[in-house]
């Protein structure tokens, strides 16, 4: 998925990455949603291109906003490309999780990571593979430290520990 993401003040920039439609997020009130439409879609991880080289700036007049979009915007579809290749399957979207967190651009600044729920994806996304013991001890610790933060419902958590263990028993590649 890519998105327009807002700046401080008013610059905006692309973001891209991974949603997948049988991870759940938590809503702002601690409850599970799911995100299977265009209009609730949700990235679990997602990298966003930096500000110095692909800024959009909205207070520019509009010729220059208009040349700015059509620099940037091919430019980020291409990066997207170049990023999500190779995210085909559970597994490759595991790796790409995995891979994201540690990668920051080609010039070690051109890109920064925004984790959204990572932990969560990589929950169900272990599950998904087989690993519903390393899966469900990963839930319990995610939920314990959502609980700590007062960001999930008791109900959600419980809730989240038969979405996994389901999705344990429908393994996929």
């Amino acid at each position: 998925m890519i998105t327009i993401a807002a700046w401080k003040g008013v610059t905006y920039t692309i973001k891209f990455g991974v949603s997948l439609e049988f991870v759940p997020h938590i809503d702002y009130r601690g409850n599970i949603a799911w995100h299977r439409t265009a209009k609730s879609v949700f990235a679990e991880n997602s990298i966003m291109t930096s500000i110095s080289w692909m800024g959009l700036n909205v207070l520019q007049p509009l010729e220059l906003f208009a040349q700015d979009v059509a620099f940037v915007v091919p430019r980020a579809v291409r990066m997207s490309e170049i990023y999500l290749a190779d995210v085909v399957d559970a597994e490759t979207a595991l790796a790409f999780l995995d891979r994201a967190g540690r990668q920051f651009g080609p010039n070690k600044k051109r890109v920064w990571i925004d984790y959204g729920q990572v932990d969560l994806a990589r929950i169900f996304l272990e599950a998904h593979l087989g690993k519903t013991d390393e899966a469900m001890a990963r839930l319990e610790a995610w939920c314990e430290a959502q609980s700590n933060l007062r960001d999930l419902e008791p109900r959600s958590a419980e809730r989240l520990r038969k979405l996994v263990a389901d999705a344990g028993a429908t393994t996929m590649s």
